[in-house]
């Protein structure tokens, strides 16, 4: 007989902290009793769309593996983990060449992509959560729960980097200074970026910025924004510019902020029509777009983290138990574009 646990499912477009049943596991799968889970923009999606009601939110998350689906991976078991939330069929044209983060039949813990029909969808903001053996990366204690929940999007902003052409001895632009934009910036400085500057919208995120050090601060919150970062990075403009909040607004601003053979990089999507004009591309200027990073991405992150070489704290916001979930998201909905500086839960 199967158990019953407490978790944050969406029904109507709100979400209930409710009873459902534990999640039994298959052969490939362990169980995981979460720890940490952060809030992240996905969430609040899913919430807001229709047709999500069974979904129990939550993909960014940290756990201690409590079950095994099978004999060969019980060696987990009383393993802390932090977790990849999706897999791949490894069998479409984009898993055979290496892309498995645009595989075509993907499935996704916190969605219900990829699942079919059920009563509940697996997701992380719950006591249990049913995880891929493969996709648990084991934890050191280097790092607190908090900090490790942050693995995934951090990891974008290595992916991010990685669609670089060029960035050792360049000049680069960030703009937002959130999660993944913080994330974006320390990943440059690491890869020896010339300079590496940081537009904050908000005004609020100089702290964190001050924090993680070596990277110069563009205050746009007061005064004309296009006027200011021409100033500061100069006319010759910056080889990789990287937008987090994907408006009219910045994408101007990181148009006007290219070099002559510069490169955009978006880690955003959204149904805004954004008036482009040719003369943005002229030059060899280009731009390109990444959402979700490959498994690789999750790794390498990890490892970053547990040296030291990035820096999770400064861009934690806020933590609140899961029973404070209505404050939490609530938190989640006031910060400003730009700001989307990590509110973290605990199971």
């Amino acid at each position: 007989m199967r158990g019953i646990m407490k978790a944050l499912i969406i029904k109507n477009n709100k979400l209930e902290y409710t009873d459902v049943p534990t999640p039994s596991i298959g052969s490939n799968e362990v169980l995981v009793k979460v720890s940490a889970c952060g809030i992240s923009d996905k969430d609040i999606d899913n919430i807001r769309a229709a047709g999500n009601d069974g979904v129990i939110a939550g993909s960014e998350f940290v756990g201690t593996v409590v079950k095994s689906g099978n004999p060969k991976y019980e060696d987990m078991i009383g393993r802390r983990v932090a977790v990849i939330s999706y897999n791949t069929c490894k069998g479409c044209e984009y898993c055979r060449n290496n892309h498995v983060n645009l595989c075509e039949n993907i499935k996704q813990i916190g969605s219900r992509t990829g699942w079919g029909k059920r009563e509940f969808y697996p997701g992380a903001m719950a006591q249990f959560c049913q995880v891929w053996a493969d996709h648990c990366y084991p934890l050191s204690d280097k790092l607190s729960d908090e900090e490790a929940a942050l693995m995934e999007p951090m990891a974008l902003g290595l992916a991010a980097v990685r669609k670089a052409a060029s960035i050792t001895a360049e000049d680069t632009l960030v703009i937002g200074a959130g999660t993944v934009g913080l994330s974006i910036a320390q990943h440059l400085k690491l890869q020896g970026a010339r300079r590496v500057f940081v537009i904050d919208i908000t005004g609020k995120c100089k702290d964190a910025i001050k924090q993680l050090g070596g990277l110069i601060a563009i205050d746009a919150s007061q005064s004309n924004a296009a006027e200011i970062i021409r100033n500061n990075i100069g006319e010759s403009g910056c080889r990789s510019v990287f937008d987090t909040i994907g408006t009219c607004e910045t994408q101007n601003w990181a148009h006007n902020a290219l070099a002559i053979k510069g490169e955009m990089i978006t880690t955003v999507t959204n149904t805004d029509t954004l008036p482009y004009k040719l003369m943005y591309f002229s030059g060899e200027r280009s731009v390109t777009n990444i959402i979700t990073p490959q498994y690789k991405d999750m790794y390498d992150t990890l490892r970053l983290l547990e040296a030291g070489k990035i820096m999770a704290k400064p861009l934690i916001e806020a933590v609140y138990p899961m029973e404070d979930y209505k404050e939490a998201f609530q938190h989640k909905l006031q910060m400003a574009a730009g700001n989307d500086a990590k509110i973290v839960i605990k199971i």
